[in-house]
């Protein structure tokens, strides 16, 4: 029988992917599902919620929680982690910082997103480690981190560890798509690809045959792109898939929206404020021994899809099934004008011998030119966050489409590290 562990289980989102391993028979497969987190609190009130979940489920699965990483990653087979390092806190700075800047501070995209990832990486870092030493035989870590891309470009580029990257956001648009065009996900199929959050759908496919344009056309007719609940609410010019004839996602108003961005930013709460209020009211209900499903507020939280993505690279991974499923893995070649270890989200072929890319159309010129340079910046975030250099963070900040010329934004990168000084070792070259 096969060990999980999910290293940063104190999330609100942990018990949905609990809750579908349960009633999906990953369970039959799956012995033991460690949770792992710093923050106690935390972490006793999910596996006390997710212990309510398995009694009811009638289940087998012992589920079990530490406060050791080594603990919880030994003789793992597969390890989740999605952890935020600073928690909360931490974001809402982040978020705080790009506001007085007068630029975009979203945590994945801005600099909220480059910040993160310094912090987050060297934590990563002690968890594929640590799942290298103590883990299974040949273990997977499946990465569910924010900045996505950035996270797992560092640990495919400098570490040892087989690793791939997971996010709901084509599903997200898989769903959405479908909906709008009246057809199952099982008959419909999504040609997703790019940067993490800068991700295009060349192509929508209905039982085989594409109708990419009537899709595009009947979102133009709706004015509405298929949208995750954690993004900004300012709306996407039509024009860029009449135009382009592809699909952008929600992420892509940061960057052609930004101006409404920043305007939406100054009359409403920060992300990190709402989130916090949100995660009150799941956190009550995981704490209440009466409750033994999922509350409706886990629903505003975004993230939907994120357990079916997990669990669907799960249960690939163990050779459970063999399925189509867009993931974030070193491009090796797949796509044009991109290096062999910029990571990109793509539809692949996965199952128990790892993850194959399913050939689709090339980026366009007009997807491909803003892609390259958000992977530029991803990857020199990435190798600044591993070394922990200075030089190498500026190139990268200044290269953010999303942040300001050159002297101010060396200033926003002295006050981001100074603001992360007590989640970062010294950088060298900081001055």
């Amino acid at each position: 029988m096969t060990k999980l562990a999910i290293v940063g289980a104190g999330s609100s989102y942990t018990p949905l992917l609990i809750d579908h391993i349960l009633n999906s028979g990953l369970d039959q497969a799956v012995s033991e599902v460690c949770l792992m987190d710093i923050d106690a609190g935390r972490l006793k009130a999910v596996h006390g919620f997710t212990q309510r979940l398995a009694e009811k489920s009638k289940s087998k699965l012992t589920i079990k929680a530490t406060l050791n990483l080594n603990e919880a990653v030994k003789g793992a087979k597969i390890v989740v982690p999605q952890i935020r390092v600073g928690m909360m806190a931490a974001r809402r700075k982040d978020e705080e910082l790009g506001r007085r800047y007068g630029i975009i501070g979203q945590e994945t995209t801005g600099v909220g997103g480059f910040s993160k990832a310094l912090r987050t990486i060297p934590q990563i870092r002690k968890i594929a480690d640590a799942l290298l030493r103590y883990g299974a035989k040949d273990p997977w870590l499946v990465n569910f981190t924010n900045p996505v891309g950035i996270v797992t470009e560092a640990l495919v580029r400098f570490h040892e560890i087989r690793a791939v990257g997971i996010c709901n956001g084509s599903l997200t648009m898989h769903k959405g798509v479908s909906d709008l065009i009246g057809a199952r996900m099982e008959d419909t199929e999504i040609d997703y690809v790019g940067p993490n959050h800068f991700a295009w759908v060349l192509d929508v496919r209905r039982n085989g045959r594409s109708v990419l344009p009537a899709v595009i056309k009947k979102m133009i007719e709706k004015e509405g792109l298929p949208t995750a609940l954690n993004i900004t609410k300012v709306k996407m010019t039509p024009e860029i898939m009449a135009r382009a004839k592809i699909i952008p996602t929600g992420y892509h108003k940061y960057f052609f929206h930004a101006g409404a961005v920043v305007k939406e930013d100054k009359t409403t709460p920060s992300r990190a404020v709402k989130v916090a209020e949100i995660e009150r009211r799941i956190f009550a209900a995981y704490r209440s021994p009466v409750v033994s499903e999922i509350p409706e507020a886990v629903k505003e939280r975004g993230g939907a899809f994120y357990n079916v993505v997990a669990y669907d690279v799960i249960a690939c991974l163990l050779g459970l099934q063999k399925k189509r499923v867009t993931v974030a893995v070193p491009n090796n070649g797949t796509y044009d004008g991109f290096e062999k270890d910029h990571v990109l989200e793509m539809p692949c072929m996965i199952d128990k011998g790892g993850y194959k890319p399913v050939k689709t159309a090339q980026l366009p010129v007009f997807a491909k030119g803003l892609s390259q340079r958000i992977k530029a910046y991803e990857a020199l975030t990435a190798e600044a966050a591993w070394k922990c250099d200075f030089d190498l963070a500026y190139q990268a900040l200044l290269l953010n489409p999303l942040t300001p010329d050159a002297d101010v934004t060396f200033r926003l990168l002295k006050a981001v590290l100074a603001q992360n000084k007590a989640f970062l070792p010294p950088y060298k070259g900081a001055r």
